[in-house]
């Protein structure tokens, strides 16, 4: 199975840029988070999870972006990239995973295209393309889409060829059936785990249709991050420990996120959730 944050991050970049031509200002901090709808769809105890791009000043974005995903357009180049370095600098840290990365080969050869000029690249480096996964302390994760290379020593971060530089929340969903009632979850998956239910499943479906609570939406193969791990399960453990209060209790393992207690059985492939 395709890794599901891509198909949602080229998804939503594809219609904020096909969509609509205008653009939108936002000053100092761009938050990603659940919309309204979303908000009032997903069943939470206390904060929703919120991941803030804070800078100074302002940037524009595609005028359809949403709180759960955004592309950057028709900015000074310059800002941006290093708005971005501040974010990974103070923000991801080492909380992150390169999920995809594509060599520019015509950035290599004659500079790297940053806004309506080239920049020479350092000798011995490239210009990729990247797909990231990073993460918060509360293990809330998001994606982000974007053009990277080296010049005089400098890490610059611009538009890839396909889009603006994308920023999308991620929203891995389960339904349960709890007092009688359908309901959706939101829950924390680690590193680059893949997903089958998310935000680009219609409510409506997520809360009516019977087929969502079966059992293949709540197992999950481990993450293609640990394939070389000899210990998935405690490494999987680790993960929920360190962001999510992962603990044993009466002989079950429990995570708790967005205020929400999970039930996680591990096995030899794979591992389930289920709301406690």
């Amino acid at each position: 199975m395709k890794k599901v944050f891509l198909v949602i991050l080229i998804c939503i970049s594809t219609f904020l840029i096909t969509s609509c031509d205008k653009t939108i200002s936002i000053d100092n901090t761009i938050p990603l988070t659940l919309t309204e709808e979303w908000k009032n769809t997903i069943t939470h105890n206390g904060n929703v999870p919120c991941i803030l791009f804070e800078f100074e000043g302002s940037f524009n974005v595609y005028e359809t972006s949403s709180e759960l995903g955004y592309i950057f357009t028709k900015n000074d180049n310059l800002l941006l990239s290093n708005a971005i370095g501040n974010h990974f600098d103070n923000k991801i840290k080492n909380n992150y995973i390169i999920t995809s990365k594509t060599l520019q080969e015509y950035d290599a050869e004659g500079g790297a295209l940053f806004g309506d000029k080239r920049i020479q690249i350092d000798n011995g480096t490239n210009s990729y393309e990247y797909t990231i996964v990073a993460w918060d302390e509360t293990g809330t994760r998001y994606s982000m889409m974007y053009r990277s290379f080296i010049s005089n020593g400098k890490v610059y971060y611009a538009y890839t060829y396909h889009s603006g530089i994308t920023m999308s929340l991620e929203v891995p969903l389960i339904v349960q059936e709890i007092n009688g009632k359908q309901q959706v979850f939101m829950t924390s998956l680690p590193y680059d785990t893949s997903y089958k239910l998310n935000i680009n499943t219609k409510i409506k479906s997520l809360l009516k249709k019977d087929e969502y609570l079966k059992e293949e939406y709540h197992i999950f193969n481990y993450p293609n991050y640990l394939k070389d791990s000899t210990n998935k399960i405690e490494d999987t453990k680790d993960w929920y420990i360190k962001y999510c209060n992962g603990r044993e209790e009466n002989n079950q393992f429990i995570f708790t996120y967005i205020g929400i207690d999970y039930v996680v059985d591990f096995f030899d492939q794979t591992f389930s959730i289920y709301v406690k």
